[in-house]
């Protein structure tokens, strides 16, 4: 299903597209790969004024994408169809006046061992939406807003200090 938005305006700024999704891996990839994905992401991100974040854990991946919504929209469509996705779930797409992760290009967010324990439980609520479970997707819902909102909270925060 197409993405593609106008692109607004709001009190002279210019409104951004932000795309959160998970999906699963394909296929087991190793740190590398993903640390090689990242770097393309960035290298690519920066030349279309794109900015985002993404957590690998456990075989799926959560991202933020957020820029220009034509670019937002044709970027999504591709890692829809990139070999390395599966099972991708559009958790929110909502224009927005500022992203919540501008300085950033792209960074992934590495988790601790505590950490990972803890996210099983979106794990587990991406298998059951992949599979069809449609009203686990608002549970999914509330904890991406958990994560990524914590997330902004704590780049805010690292900022300021």
């Amino acid at each position: 299903m197409p993405l593609k938005l106008a692109c607004a305006r709001v009190d002279d700024r210019r409104v951004i597209l932000r795309i959160k999704y998970a999906s699963r891996f394909a296929y087991a990839l190793s740190a590398a790969e993903i640390d090689a994905i990242v770097a393309t992401s960035r290298r690519s991100n920066v030349r279309v004024g794109v900015t985002g974040v993404m957590l690998a854990f456990g075989g799926v991946f959560m991202q933020v994408l957020e820029g220009p919504p034509d670019v937002v929209s044709d970027l999504f469509l591709r890692i829809e169809r990139d070999p390395r996705h599966r099972d991708v779930v559009i958790l929110r797409r909502e224009l927005a006046a500022v992203p919540l992760f501008g300085a950033w290009s792209m960074r992934l967010v590495e988790l601790d061992a505590g950490a990972r324990a803890q996210m099983r439980p979106a794990r587990e609520l991406i298998e059951a939406v992949a599979q069809g479970a449609l009203p686990e997707l608002e549970r999914l819902r509330e904890i991406e807003d958990l994560v990524w909102t914590a997330g902004a909270r704590g780049v805010a925060s690292r900022r300021a200090g």
